[in-house]
């Protein structure tokens, strides 16, 4: 009886450790990929890097000579985060970008709408919906 008693509680307290390894095994590749596409995507909004916003795009645009041209002028003073919302392999969110053209001082202010989605072959996560439009 007792070692019955000894087996089943050694079975349960090796579960346990197992299942509190699992736990705290951290982020999945899934969320480790979210955090670090996010952390990029705002940091070329953010420092103007906008010819390396098609590396974030499901589907990529071609940007033109003068849309280049127009973009080397605008220079990102903020990109916040006001809303998100988390489905499976979907994510929407809201975000608030200011912003000016270095030729004046006028600051404005945009509200991006992001879609993102999860691409299970590739691993990545892909933007959606349209790159923000500066005015």
């Amino acid at each position: 009886m007792r070692k019955s008693i000894q087996s089943t509680l050694g079975i349960v307290l090796s579960l346990v450790l197992i299942l509190g390894l699992t736990a705290c095994a951290g982020p999945s590749k899934k969320d480790r990929s979210l955090q670090e596409t996010m952390r990029a995507y705002e940091h070329s909004i953010r420092w103007s890097r906008m010819e390396n916003i098609n590396n974030y795009l499901k589907e990529p645009i071609e940007f033109s000579a003068e849309m280049h041209e127009k973009l080397k002028h605008i220079q990102v003073t903020s990109y916040r985060l006001l809303s998100r919302t988390l489905r499976k392999n979907e994510i929407n969110q809201l975000v608030e970008i200011q912003y000016y053209h270095d030729q004046n001082a006028t600051v404005r202010t945009i509200t991006d709408a992001q879609k993102w989605e999860y691409d299970e072959e590739e691993e990545a996560w892909f933007l959606i919906s349209k790159p923000p439009k500066f005015k």
